[in-house]
């Protein structure tokens, strides 16, 4: 890990879901907010203004349309975004699917709701939040607002014992990746067989333990340091 960075003074957007953030649970893979890589990269680039908006369950259209109305006339000189699991993951129904479903009463719901997570029937219905048509618009969509920015997008991972909860997980990543590495080409930033390799995914085999920060920080330290 660098002890420090050269004096740059730039602005960095973080854009995340839960993954950048704290987890007090499991105990044995919990991660405080100074161990978060957000919070390494403040103090390695103590000389940049950073503004983060990080929120679980978030995908990266909602982060987007959080990002640009507001943040647009900042141009900032780097963008990092890390989320995307949120928009491709398998479901077994869409969002208004869910919503609805939980407004309606009797045995049926009730049994219905009860299984809206059973990988049985995600793996029948197969369904994605976000298409990948809508992906790739969203991320088109950034960088034409972000135009002088340089967009750093780091890859959707998990284990693949993930795939046991969400089956057909694994193949959806790599779609949604290989959309996100066609659009922001030398800006993607693989980390899914480091993280693998370093065991540094938590007992939910998706969210990451303070060793997988410390991958990611690296990861994005050295792309920062050899764009600047």
């Amino acid at each position: 890990m660098h002890d420090k960075a050269p004096n740059l003074k730039m602005k960095i957007l973080i854009l995340t879901d839960s993954i950048a953030n704290p987890r007090s649970i499991p105990v044995n893979s919990a991660v405080t907010l100074e161990q978060t890589y957000p919070y390494i990269l403040r103090n390695i680039f103590k000389d940049a203004t950073f503004w983060q908006l990080s929120c679980g369950y978030m995908t990266v259209e909602s982060l987007a349309n959080q990002a640009i109305p507001y943040l647009s006339d900042w141009q900032p000189e780097f963008i990092i975004i890390h989320a995307g699991i949120n928009d491709c993951r398998p479901e077994a129904f869409s969002e208004l699917q869910k919503s609805i479903l939980q407004q309606l009463t009797g045995r049926f719901f009730r049994f219905v709701k009860r299984h809206v997570y059973n990988p049985r029937l995600i793996r029948i219905r197969n369904k994605s939040r976000v298409s990948k048509k809508s992906f790739r618009k969203t991320l088109n969509k950034l960088n034409l607002i972000f135009d002088t920015s340089k967009v750093l997008f780091i890859e959707i991972s998990a284990n693949e014992k993930y795939e046991a909860a969400r089956p057909g997980v694994m193949k959806k990543m790599k779609e949604y990746n290989d959309i996100a590495s066609e659009v922001f080409s030398d800006g993607f930033i693989p980390v899914c067989n480091s993280l693998n390799e370093a065991s540094a995914f938590n007992q939910d085999n998706l969210h990451i333990n303070s060793e997988g920060h410390k991958i990611i920080a690296q990861s994005l330290i050295k792309s920062i340091t050899n764009t600047c």
